[in-house]
């Protein structure tokens, strides 16, 4: 969603420590590494392969009527036709939050990162390492960790029935994500010796670094169905689903330091004290991400059910949410560099330039801020037929999808960049440059086959999706990646129901792979 080179930027501390991302240069070695702190939480659940309830979820998203419940209006509304009671159901999802540090040894291997990363940038000094421990010049992160499926309520349901129809309403929360990160204490001093005509200039880049990263991403789907039973064995239903989508970022990235030369002086960005500062003048290495974007639409569903023999029943069903999630408000991106400072430096390449260093007039900063033009989410439609063959205890359910449309995230930003030197510098002005670039990454499914199996008690089930990948708006070089075609994303789930009472069950989907497990559904006749 956003250009490589501010992932980059933002998150060079941890290409640092958890990746070992070679930053060497020929000349340049640490000569200090404080690492900090890093707390880090995240959290993702998503069962929008699968669907509410342990019916379908644990048949790999297989539907067919009877069987669901109150849940049938999130799949096939006329499904509640067939409902002889009244019935609810509920989703709850359970915990299950992990560190890391629980399967590998994450700071062992961190440790071993950063004693990589010194010897890499001090090829010459290969007791570097013991001279900074013996200097007290060494520290190594702190690394706390903690992620994986949040827990509380994720679905709920209920089919009212009447005389000749039954109405049903329900919510759903096929997607979230929480991505929280605090950096704090990180210190790095990097020296580089430069020889140019017979005279050595020794220049020395010290950052501080703190950190804060919170992003929350929310799909919530109401729905409100109505069914009506044409003939005995014969249902027709339609609903009307409202979708809510958020996406709340914040996240910012404070950076201090200094660059000193024994050829041209001292300077320091992100100094408050710098007085040579203007109004609207930026003189720091600072990172500002910002936005809360929301949206609300509607869908509707329609379909039919049909009974043709006691062991014989077919399914069909259009599911026509919004196409387009136009998230409403500004995101906002903004940071600074340096002309001397390459963060997105390759193996061959240098971080520091020093033959751009600036000190004799301040140091410059370079500033570009993207606003979002839009932020929007493109949903598919689908067409789907199903059938089922029901012999004693067993099911066996088949369905085919037709797709329309694509799953993806169109993004369209305008770019400004500003160049701000200090006012010292009379031959230079502010320069500012607009650009307009727009993103878009996604996948196209074309078609989907699922198969499940119902036992009663046990089920199981999957299928695959059939598609495209949405060729990216821009990549490297602001060039088109070439699209790929024929993927297949497969799908598997399994699960189990148990009855307490004659007007009572509970159900359990052990997992669903992708991204959901241990998930428990309660169903309920009055």
């Amino acid at each position: 969603m956003f250009p490589k080179k501010i992932w980059t930027y933002c998150f060079l501390l941890a290409s640092l420590i958890i990746f070992s991302v070679s930053l060497a240069v020929a000349d340049s070695e640490i000569r200090e590494f404080r690492g900090g702190n890093l707390d880090f939480y995240f959290s993702a659940r998503s069962s929008i392969l699968f669907g509410p309830g342990s019916h379908t979820a644990a048949m790999g998203g297989t539907y067919y009527t009877p069987g669901n419940g109150s849940n049938a209006l999130f799949w096939n509304p006329a499904g509640l036709g067939f409902l002889k009671s009244s019935r609810t159901q509920f989703d709850l999802a359970l915990a299950l939050i992990f560190s890391p540090s629980d399967f590998v040894e994450v700071q062992e291997n961190i440790d071993d990162a950063v004693d990589d990363l010194i010897e890499d940038m001090s090829p010459d000094n290969k007791n570097i390492i013991r001279e900074m421990k013996r200097g007290n010049r060494l520290t190594y992160p702190e690394f706390a960790a903690e992620g994986g499926q949040a827990g509380g309520f994720r679905a709920g349901s209920a089919g009212l029935v009447f005389q000749d129809m039954t109405l049903g309403v329900g919510v759903y929360q096929p997607l979230s994500l929480n991505l929280g990160a605090v950096i704090t204490g990180f210190r790095m001093i990097m020296e580089n010796s430069e020889v140019s005509g017979g005279d050595t200039t020794i220049t020395k880049f010290l950052v501080n670094i703190d950190a804060n990263i919170n992003l929350d991403v929310r799909l919530n789907i109401a729905t409100f169905a109505l069914a009506k039973r044409v003939t005995k064995n014969w249902t027709v239903g339609v609903s009307a689903d409202r979708y809510d989508t958020r996406v709340l970022v914040n996240a910012k990235f404070n950076n201090q330091g200094m660059m000193a030369s024994t050829a041209r002086g001292e300077e320091a960005f992100g100094d408050p004290k710098a007085g040579w500062l203007g109004p609207g003048k930026r003189n720091d290495l600072d990172a500002v991400f910002s936005g809360d974007l929301q949206n609300t639409s509607w869908g509707v569903k329609v379909g039919t059910a049909l009974r043709v023999t006691k062991f014989l029943g077919i399914d069909a069903f259009l599911n026509m949410p919004p196409s387009q999630l136009d998230m409403k408000d500004k995101l906002r991106i903004s940071y600074s560099s340096l002309d001397a400072l390459n963060l997105g430096a390759e193996e061959d390449e240098e971080v520091l330039d020093t033959n751009k260093l600036i000190l004799s007039q301040l140091t410059r900063t370079k500033n570009t801020t993207y606003t979002s033009e839009y932020v929007r989410l493109n949903l598919p439609k689908s067409f789907t037929v199903g059938t089922n063959l029901r012999a004693g205890f067993f099911t066996l359910a088949l369905n085919f999808s037709q797709y329309s449309g694509e799953l993806s995230l169109d993004y369209k930003c305008k770019e400004e960049r500003a160049i701000t030197p200090p006012t010292s510098a009379a031959s230079r002005d502010d320069s500012l440059a607009t650009t307009y670039r727009a993103y878009l990454e996604g996948f196209k499914p074309k078609n989907s086959f699922r198969l499940g199996m119902d036992f009663k008690v046990f089920r199981l089930g999957g299928g695959a999706i059939f598609g495209d990948e949405v060729c990216s708006g821009f990549k490297k070089d602001d060039e088109p990646r070439e699209p790929k075609t024929g993927i297949i994303l497969p799908f598997f789930s399994t699960g189990f129901t148990i009855p307490l009472r004659e007007n009572l069950k509970i159900g359990t989907v052990l997992v669903a792979l992708p991204l959901t497990a241990l998930r428990v559904s309660v169903d309920y006749n009055f």
